[in-house]
């Protein structure tokens, strides 16, 4: 019987979604989707994440992913389709704001991107590196819908804009209770 069952669909939070199409109103916003078509952002390619060399790497324990320069995040960033009705946030465990982190980094904003996504997770740096987003906002992922096989890598953005934080504004945001939203 349980298997006859529907399997329910999720929604997203009536507050989550307020403060969502708040943000996707904002101004800067609707010209950053005006800056680009729709059509235009899903020709572009997917940013492969560079990798240190297996003869490298093996001597090691090192990070093999040496991360996406400025202006590859800032392509990576451009597929988003910014939508009004982003289902990549249900896919979240953490329910991070994804389209206004992700814009952030668009634009090259990475400490709003950063506080953006402390709002809902208080470890975006570890959860960058280990989470499997391929099964979580990217399966949902709109663009994904629209070209079957295209997503945005979320997780590798949040990783970028850990990366690109002066050392110290980094460490201050890993640690630092009181810049955190409450």
């Amino acid at each position: 019987m349980a298997e006859e069952k529907a399997e329910e669909k999720k929604e997203i939070p009536a507050e989550v979604k307020e403060k969502l199409k708040e943000r996707y109103g904002e101004a800067w916003r609707k010209e950053l989707r005006k800056s680009l078509p729709v059509k235009e952002r899903m020709k572009i390619a997917r940013q492969k994440m560079p990798e240190r060399e297996p003869e490298e790497r093996n001597k090691d324990f090192n990070e093999v992913n040496l991360g996406l320069e400025a202006e590859m995040a800032r392509r990576e960033a451009q597929r988003c389709l910014d939508c009004a009705n982003p289902q990549c946030v249900l896919g979240c465990p953490v329910g991070i704001d994804i389209p206004t982190f992700v814009k952030l980094v668009e634009i090259g904003d990475y400490a709003q991107s950063i506080r953006i996504m402390k709002e809902t997770n208080s470890l975006p740096s570890v959860c960058g590196r280990v989470c499997p987003q391929e099964i979580q906002c990217e399966e949902i992922c709109n663009l994904k819908k629209a070209t079957v096989s295209s997503q945005i890598m979320k997780g590798t953005e949040v990783r970028f804009s850990f990366q690109r934080l002066p050392r110290r504004q980094a460490t201050k945001w890993r640690s630092s209770a009181q810049d955190r939203p409450a």
